[in-house]
């Protein structure tokens, strides 16, 4: 907003043509009618000093109240009034800008971010429904915009076979330290299969923790409950957790029983058994 930093700037010019009127009509120069009592010569030679004790003791109110009480022929244009009214004038254009900016222009209203999230999108959250309660997701249109409209496609059908959460893996002590990033691997993994397309690739910041991603050319996804610099670019980042309540129920979500997966590379990874599954319903809101 331009208004508010130009009242304060006209209030600053003000205030120095004042004080130069000020200084010019009283000649300053450590006079005496301008020492305050116990005030010595040295002191009215610094006249910011001088000038700060003699009109800011009181108030801008009191000041013009003197004012409008002197003699029309007893007045003339000091300083100290006008240092008052600019002072006043940027006190009300402050107070008058800042009640309500949604008047600064015409059409313009101040919204939230979610508020915007939903204009763009037609809804704010998507939410995954399992048992043990609601976890929320923010979309990330910003980074991966085909994903989650084809992600959104799924929320919008009646219901969904094939989502379920199969993979559990807690973060380890000390994950992220030394070079240390598991097994086991910190993230709950599960299927969005019933998706139109293969998702592209599309945005990929590193993995932080809460940043719920797809995993290349298939339609399973996972929440990282750490952070996963180790994993480089190579997720698309689709959504964000929302808030601490789905974290709560991300935790209350079991990471057993589980059976064990040792790939050729001497990767080994949990998989849930299959009693163990969580299936869960994905919409949004």
């Amino acid at each position: 907003m331009w208004l508010l930093p130009a009242a304060r700037y006209l209030s600053e010019v003000g205030c120095w043509c004042a004080l130069k009127l000020h200084l010019r009509s009283k000649s300053w120069a450590g006079s005496e009618e301008e020492r305050l009592p116990g005030q010595s010569r040295s002191e009215t030679g610094a006249p910011w000093r001088g000038y700060a004790r003699s009109h800011f003791g009181g108030n801008v109110s009191s000041q013009l109240a003197a004012y409008s009480a002197m003699r029309p022929s007893a007045r003339r244009p000091d300083g100290g009034v006008a240092l008052a009214l600019a002072l006043l004038f940027v006190r009300s254009a402050e107070s008058a800008l800042s009640a309500n900016r949604d008047h600064a222009f015409i059409g313009y209203k101040e919204q939230a971010g979610s508020a915007s999230v939903h204009d763009e999108l037609g809804f704010r959250q998507f939410v995954i429904t399992t048992s043990y309660g609601e976890i929320r997701i923010t979309p990330r249109h910003d980074l991966s915009p085909k994903i989650v409209e084809l992600i959104k496609g799924v929320a919008d059908k009646p219901s969904c076979e094939s989502c379920r959460f199969y993979r559990h893996e807690p973060a380890p002590e000390n994950f992220g330290r030394d070079g240390f990033y598991g097994p086991p691997y910190a993230l709950l993994q599960g299927s969005l299969a019933d998706m139109a397309d293969t998702p592209p690739f599309e945005g990929s910041p590193e993995v932080k923790r809460g940043d719920v991603c797809l995993i290349p050319n298939c339609k399973e996804f996972f929440i990282a409950t750490s952070g996963h610099e180790e994993w480089g670019h190579a997720h698309s980042v689709w959504g964000h957790i929302a808030d601490a309540a789905s974290w709560e129920v991300i935790g209350a979500i079991p990471v057993e029983p589980f059976t064990t997966i040792t790939d050729k590379g001497g990767i080994t990874t949990r998989w849930l058994t299959a009693n163990a599954k969580i299936p869960f319903q994905l919409t949004t809101r």
